[in-house]
Formats: structure tokens, C-alpha cells, sequence
């Protein structure tokens, strides 16, 4: 909803917030704009900010021509980023036009209504129309008009997670997006989940709970309910509510007047929609029960993941354990449930987030390969497509690498000072897990030799020259490399364990260095 001036400011505040240091020319080859454009959105970023915030040179210059954010403002770059984002957002008429539908007691709007909120004539409100329901396409959605009054139409599920994704991104701050429902009023009337946790959620995540039942309690009062479910998937979700219910009140707060199938559809999907959306909400306890209710359950998804866990688990030597694979269980089994009811159109929901979610995983991968090959053979051929797959794929893809069993094996050659390695040995026991990240007392064996000293002889193994003269940027710098070497390392040992292979050798054990 972005004008693609406000997007370029916005990137590029982003891109400077997230780099500890960047120069003109890395954001301009990274965003793939003129070096000379970028210094101009940097000016008028500044120029925002200072008249927005009071924040004066917000992002400036070292004298090594080095971007940076100010160090006064560092607690509340990101704030700052998200209150801008918020401000450019409600200039957009598109981004207004949108809301106003969205924020209303009745599915339509009249005409008046919105060209007058709008400050626009009828007929840019038809060209603004047009333009918008190109963006809403690919989403299966679309603004009809109808006796002069404008409605947000499409399968009304595809409509709540439009909204809610619409909303909760562009509102992350303390900002409430609805003017027909306070947040206020929605804490009042609706009891969370006692599995919730409330103290350890943050205020953010709280109010996008809250908002999460206001899209629901608002759309049902527009008497804009959810269409009924196919049996498989209808069954599925019923299973999942009576497994872990966690819409807390939602029911009881539901019009006595409603028939109880759309009751029962309403509290179902509300149901399934927290455990996608609230992924950390929910109790690792929880995930496993409903796994382990996954395996034993005769249901035609949960036999698709039956299947496909057996299969990984082949090639995969990591899914070795129940409790693992009750985990596997739940995130397939949840992750097919979702694709089955939002079909090709999930792919384009995370474009709705800005900066947009990239795609991490490479089609051309050997181990994607084989995991979109199982579930392409696995999968019932009424739900077969290549947006199953993609979306399983990466899922699938993540919680293995996740579960690869790598160690980076560090020498430590310290001679300079009279504590030689013992300082450095226990700065790097506090920092990292003993069972990934070891000391060797075998350089030939090393990952990485740390060291204050070189030796010509040792220039085959990555080495880390340590500088006494700066010992804390040396630190930091030595983190980040581990933490680069350890990825580099679990990808190839994840690609090297496709099959299950004997185990030989034993894990180097923690070296205690004097």
C-alpha cells in the first residue's frame, strides 16, 4: 500500500538500522538504486525524523564515509522505523481506502462515506477501486461495488487473514487500528486462554491476540460469517479444539441468536488461526500432546504425515526419537491444514509484511529436491500442487536443519600474554553450547585456529588473528566468524547426512586448556 517513493526511504532505513555499519555503495548495490538516490532518501529520511520525532541527524556519515544510526537513538531505531513506516502508510489513500472497509459496523460502505473521508471526487474513487483490486487478486479477494455502496468480497476466512495480516502489520506499535471496537472493550469482554502465559507475552503480542478476536467479533457482527468447511478439514480442526482449546471466552461472548454450525465453524478456525499466528504462545507441552494425537488419529492428513515422517526420517538420520517425531507431526500436519485451506493464495500473504518476507531455501538444493520428491509422491492427488510443496518443503526443510548435529572444533594458540589461552577458553565456554562449539587441543583438527601468532605452516585452516592492542573488537569479531562458520558447517553436514551412515568416530570432547 506503499507509494514506491516511501518504500525506498523505508528500505533504507531498514537496511542501516539492521547493518552494524554500512556505506553508500553497499545499499546501493543491496537495494539496487543509484548511490547519488540513496544519500537523497537518506536526507529526507533525516529531514522525517527531525520534524516527526525531533530526532536530529538520526542516520549520518563517519569520516570513513561509514552510514550509521546515531548512537543516541539506538534503544529506539527499530520504534522509530515502525512509527515512520505507520506515518507514510496513512498518507496513502489506498492504505486509507482499505482501513475504512476494514473498520466499519456494516460489510459495505456508502460511496459518500468514502469519498468524503477521503477528500476524493467518485470517479477517482473508480480508478482507486481498479487499482487496488490488482493487488487483490492474487489474494482471491476484490472491492465490489453495488447500490453505490463499495464491500471487501472473497471467501471470508481469505478476508479475516487478509485483515488481520493487514492490520497487525501495519500497527506494531501501541497504535489500535479500529475506531469501531477498542481495545479496551475487547480486553473486557473476552477471557484469554489460561494456557497463556500472559507475564512472559509482551504488550505487542497482547494487543495483536485482542486484535485477532476483533477482526472475528466484527466481522460476525457484519453477519459476515465463515463459509462452511470441507469434512476433512472441518474434522481436523474439531480434533485440534478438543485437543488444546484455546480461544478462551470467544464462545461465550458469540450472539445467542447464531446457529450453532457457525458457532461451532467460528470457534474451529479461531482455534486453528492462534495456533498458526501464536506459534510461541503455545506451551511446547501442548505441541507435543497434539503431535502425539496426530500419530494415533486415522485421518487422511494425519496419514499423509504418518507417511512422510517415515519417509524423512530414511533419509534424514536426525528425526530419530517419538518425541521428535510427534514434533514433526504437528508442524506438517498443521502446516498441510493450512495450505488445504488457503490454497495457492498463502504463497502471496507474506508479501502483505514490508519489508517483505524473503525466500530462504533454493528449489535447486539437493535436500529440498528430495523432500518436495517425497511429498509430491505422498501427497493425495486432490491436494497435490506445486504450492503444497513449496510450502511443506520449507517447512520441512527448516526443522531439519535445525535439527543437524554440528560441532566447529577451535584451537587456541595464545602466546603474547602471560594468561596465554585461559581467558579466552572461558569467554567462549560462557558464550557457547559445550556440544556444538568445542576447543581441540589438534590444530589439523580445527575449524578454526585462533590465534595471536602466524604460522606459515597453518594458512590451510581458517585462522583468527587476535589484536591485543583492541581486544574487545577483536571479540566481536571473533563471535561473528564462529557464528558464520558453525552455518557454513551445519549446511554441508546437513547435505552429507541425506542417508543414515554409521557413526564411527566419536564427538570431540570439551578440551580443558591451561
Amino acid at each position: 500500500m506503499l507509494v514506491d517513493a516511501k518504500k525506498k526511504e523505508l528500505l533504507v532505513l531498514y537496511e542501516i538500522i539492521q547493518s552494524d555499519t554500512c556505506s553508500l555503495q553497499d545499499l546501493s548495490n543491496k537495494l539496487v538504486i543509484p548511490k547519488r538516490t540513496v544519500k537523497d532518501l537518506i536526507r529526507k529520511l533525516n529531514q522525517a525524523i527531525s520534524q516527526l520525532l525531533e530526532f536530529h541527524s538520526f542516520i549520518y556519515s563517519t569520516h570513513k564515509g561509514e552510514i550509521q544510526i546515531n548512537e543516541h537513538y539506538e534503544k529506539t531505531k527499530m520504534q522509530v522505523f515502525y512509527y515512520l513506516k505507520l506515518i507514510f502508510l496513512r498518507e496513502s489513500q489506498r492504505f486509507n481506502y482499505l482501513l475504512l472497509l476494514m473498520d466499519s459496523l456494516d460489510a459495505s460502505v456508502a460511496k459518500e462515506e468514502l469519498t468524503q473521508k477521503l477528500y476524493i471526487s467518485s470517479s477517482y474513487l473508480e480508478k482507486l477501486t481498479t487499482r487496488i483490486n490488482k493487488d487483490l487478486k492474487k489474494f482471491n479477494l476484490q472491492i465490489i461495488s453495488s447500490n453505490n455502496c463499495y464491500t471487501l468480497s472473497g471467501d471470508e476466512l481469505l478476508i479475516r487473514i487478509y485483515i488481520y495480516i493487514f492490520l497487525s502489520d501495519a500497527f506494531q506499535g501501541p497504535e489500535w487500528p479500529f475506531t469501531t471496537i477498542d481495545l479496551a472493550t475487547v480486553k473486557q469482554e473476552i477471557t484469554l486462554s489460561d494456557a497463556f502465559q500472559l507475564p512472559f507475552h509482551s504488550e505487542t503480542e497482547q494487543k495483536n491476540i485482542y486484535l485477532l478476536y476483533a477482526v472475528f467479533k466484527l466481522r460476525i457482527k457484519q453477519a459476515s460469517f465463515l463459509e462452511p468447511l470441507e469434512n476433512d478439514i472441518q474434522q481436523l480442526l474439531k480434533l485440534l479444539f478438543h485437543t488444546c482449546d484455546l480461544t478462551g471466552s470467544f464462545k461465550q461472548n458469540m450472539p445467542v441468536e447464531l446457529p450453532e454450525k457457525h458457532t461451532e465453524n467460528e470457534v474451529f478456525v479461531l482455534n486453528f488461526m492462534i495456533l498458526c499466528f501464536f506459534p510461541s504462545w503455545v506451551h511446547v507441552q501442548q505441541k507435543l500432546t497434539i503431535g502425539k494425537c496426530f500419530m494415533q488419529t486415522d485421518h487422511v492428513f494425519c496419514q499423509f504425515t504418518q507417511k512422510l515422517t517415515v519417509q524423512l526420517a530414511k533419509h534424514f538420520p536426525t528425526i530419530d526419537t517419538t518425541e521428535k517425531i510427534a514434533f514433526y507431526h504437528y508442524f506438517i500436519t498443521l502446516a498441510f491444514t493450512f495450505v488445504s485451506l488457503l490454497g495457492e493464495s498463502i504463497i502471496e500473504f507474506h508479501t502483505l509484511y514490508f519489508p517483505t518476507v524473503t525466500e530462504t531455501v533454493s528449489a535447486d538444493d539437493s535436500q529440498v529436491q528430495l523432500i518436495l520428491t517425497e511429498i509430491n509422491a505422498l501427497c493425495p492427488a486432490k491436494l497435490r500442487s506445486v504450492h503444497v510443496a513449496h510450502y511443506l518443503g520449507s517447512l520441512i526443510y527448516q526443522l531439519i536443519r535445525s535439527e543437524t548435529d554440528t560441532q566447529l572444533l577451535i584451537h587456541l594458540k595464545m602466546t603474547k600474554t602471560l594468561t596465554g589461552n585461559y581467558h579466552l577458553k572461558n569467554r567462549l565456554e560462557k558464550l557457547f553450547n559445550h556440544e556444538t562449539v568445542l576447543l581441540t587441543f589438534s590444530p589439523e583438527k580445527a575449524d578454526l585456529i585462533v590465534t595471536d601468532w602466524f604460522e606459515a605452516a597453518q594458512q590451510a585452516i581458517p585462522s583468527f588473528y587476535w589484536n591485543l592492542t583492541n581486544e574487545e573488537v577483536s571479540w566481536q569479531k571473533l563471535v561473528l566468524l564462529i557464528q558464520t562458520l558453525y552455518d557454513k558447517k551445519t549446511q554441508i553436514n546437513t547435505t552429507q547426512n541425506l542417508l543414515p551412515a554409521p557413526n564411527n568416530h566419536q564427538k570431540e570432547a570439551p578440551a580443558f586448556i591451561n
